[in-house]
């Protein structure tokens, strides 16, 4: 049976090590890291650390110009992320298919969860909201804005996902994605026979059965209940 280490954003929240003390664990027992593209430390360190197998998790993104009120893909900020997995000697990647909008997360709302990457909190604001403190997503500094605040009726988390992830993800960009890359690509999220289907029309190498840990959507059915309607067509196609 495969077993890999599923892609976890924010790892040095648990510990200061993060991703690499991952990355080290991971060689230990000669499986698989799938590093986020939300980690704490960049790719590269990460495969300077240790011998460790590695994919790369990947999202599609856009960006927001602050002189224009338009929304475009930013395909170059993607390509450049999988360039450097490539280069880094990460053996595929994974790209996450269940999120192009962030579901609606009723613990981050309760709270009002904020997002902050600075180093000093003002006495004020934290009178005011409840603050977590994030390190930097060292995979995107200098690609994309990472720092957003909610507003009152949302999230931070919500507010950084609405703002670079790109809502109008399709299965054409998988086909763009494989126009860039020799790596083996697998799709992360397929809950559904026609999901499967259809992944395997656009020419997938692989899939990961995954409901994003039950966070994305409500009433999602558990990964176990559906892995054999998923697995019983591909074999049988």
């Amino acid at each position: 049976m495969p077993v890999m280490i599923a892609p976890t954003s924010l790892q040095k929240l648990a510990n200061p090590e993060g991703e690499i003390a991952t990355a080290r664990a991971a060689s230990a027992c000669n499986t698989i890291m799938v590093l986020s593209t939300s980690s704490t430390y960049s790719l590269e360190e990460v495969a300077a650390c240790c011998d460790a197998i590695r994919f790369f998790q990947l999202y599609i993104y856009l960006a927001l110009p602050e002189l224009f009120s338009i929304v475009y893909k930013r395909r170059d900020i993607s390509a450049k992320l999988v360039q450097r997995a490539e280069n880094n000697g990460y053996k595929a990647i994974v790209l996450t298919v269940d999120s192009p909008r962030l579901g609606r997360r009723e613990a981050d709302l309760r709270t009002n969860e904020i997002l902050f990457q600075f180093n000093v909190i003002h006495e004020k604001l934290l009178l005011m909201h409840p603050i977590l403190v994030v390190p930097p997503l060292k995979n995107l500094e200098g690609l994309l804005p990472t720092k957003f605040v909610s507003d009152e009726k949302g999230s931070g988390l919500a507010a950084l996902a609405s703002g670079t992830l790109d809502a109008s993800f399709c299965w054409e960009d998988i086909t763009w994605l494989k126009s860039i890359t020799n790596l083996p690509i697998l799709i992360k999220g397929v809950l559904t026979r026609e999901d499967a289907i259809k992944a395997l029309e656009v020419g997938v190498d692989g899939m990961i059965i995954s409901n994003h840990g039950g966070r994305q959507l409500d009433y999602s059915p558990a990964t176990i209940s559906v892995l054999e309607e998923v697995l019983h067509f591909t074999y049988c196609c």
